[in-house]
């Protein structure tokens, strides 16, 4: 009889200690008034985008040289590194150390120009696709598009590969010298170049 009243308080004890520590409170489930979780932004789709093109001189230049418009390195996760540059049309990727697991990763950077079908405009393939353990820094040269207005008017789009729809990036940097508009990612695809739709 004994044993049977020693395995109750036991049990019960247990039992509470697991509701103790598991953290529960009066609003575990949800409270009435509890802050609405932030919705996740959802892409469009890229006919719903003013796309800005490459200029004519960029276009011919890709096509005779076969070479431009892309650069290929192996970064060392130690070091990090900088992909692309004059080769790309001042398009690149700047990689802080530490930015993934591995001790190092090929990275890419090509400049996509002939895709009349998929319906963009110019555009710029940052691969292989891949999220980060940082942030890394992507700058977008625009001294190459047919475009000659404001650069404020310009926006960042990235391509959300399992939607196939395109997201705008928040908050990028303009260079007016440089004529770049960088923004910090922490995964790479595909990025172009629209129009805001609200100038």
């Amino acid at each position: 009889m004994r044993s049977k009243s020693l395995f109750w308080v036991v049990f019960l004890i247990s039992i509470l200690g697991i509701v103790f520590f598991s953290g529960c409170s009066k609003d575990s489930l949800t409270a009435p008034d509890a802050a609405v979780a932030p919705t996740i932004e959802k892409g469009v789709s890229s006919e719903s985008i003013q796309w800005v093109q490459w200029k004519p001189e960029a276009v011919t230049e890709l096509a005779r040289r076969p070479m431009w418009g892309y650069d290929r390195e192996r970064i060392r996760r130690e070091v990090g590194g900088v992909v692309g540059g004059f080769m790309t049309f001042n398009n690149m990727v700047e990689i802080p150390a530490y930015a993934f697991p591995e001790w190092f990763r090929d990275i890419t950077v090509s400049i996509v120009w002939n895709n009349d079908e998929e319906n963009i405009g110019a555009a710029v393939d940052f691969l292989p696709s891949q999220k980060f353990d940082k942030n890394v820094r992507v700058t977008l040269s625009y001294a190459y598009l047919a475009f000659d207005g404001d650069p404020e008017d310009l926006c960042v789009y990235w391509l959300d590969e399992e939607s196939n729809t395109w997201i705008e990036v928040a908050n990028p940097e303009v260079n007016l010298e440089a004529k770049t508009i960088s923004v910090y990612v922490n995964h790479f695809t595909r990025y172009g170049w629209g129009l805001d739709p609200e100038p």
